[in-house]
């Protein structure tokens, strides 16, 4: 009472279907995808199967290249919660509070929702590059003082003699 499967594609077939695609590039920009579209409709009217069977069967051989996603929310391409929760940890780093060493736990960031994740993170980042501006322009002023210091001895020993 088996049922044995059968191949919807040959293996010449396949080795055909891939050759094909992989003509198309690997390239990511709207052109490319179009490009790679046109050859599996052509692939699809050869062999008389859908689009979907095509590209089901380049994905089973890891050779079809998908459209990235654009959130409809954001016009960004999606980013999982768990990759914010990340960001979001290191942005904010090691603290010290009460004189033991603290960090936020990534998996405890990941329930709150992306708004809020996303809020916290630019929150962060804002005052991330507020200290490095305030780093950099300390650095400058000192740099800036050397320099002084360096053309009123050149002043000087040039007054001297």
């Amino acid at each position: 009472m088996s049922k044995e499967k059968t191949a919807n594609y040959t293996p010449e077939q396949t080795a055909e279907i891939i050759a094909a695609y992989k003509a198309g590039g690997t390239g990511t920009t709207p052109a490319d995808f179009d490009a790679r579209d046109a050859i599996v409709q052509e692939l699809c009217d050869k062999y008389g199967r859908e689009k979907r069977s095509v590209r089901g069967k380049l994905a089973t051989e890891k050779v079809y290249i998908s459209r990235t996603s654009v959130s409809g929310v954001t016009g960004e391409t999606p980013e999982k919660k768990e990759v914010i929760a990340q960001r979001l940890a290191n942005a904010v780093g090691t603290r010290v509070i009460n004189g033991k060493e603290k960090n936020l736990n990534p998996s405890s960031l990941e329930k709150m929702n992306k708004p809020e994740l996303y809020f916290l993170l630019h929150v962060f980042n804002e005052e991330i590059v507020e200290e490095s501006e305030m780093d950099e322009s300390e650095t400058d002023k000192s740099e800036m003082d050397e320099s002084e210091t360096d053309k009123s001895e050149t002043e000087s020993e040039i007054e001297e003699s």
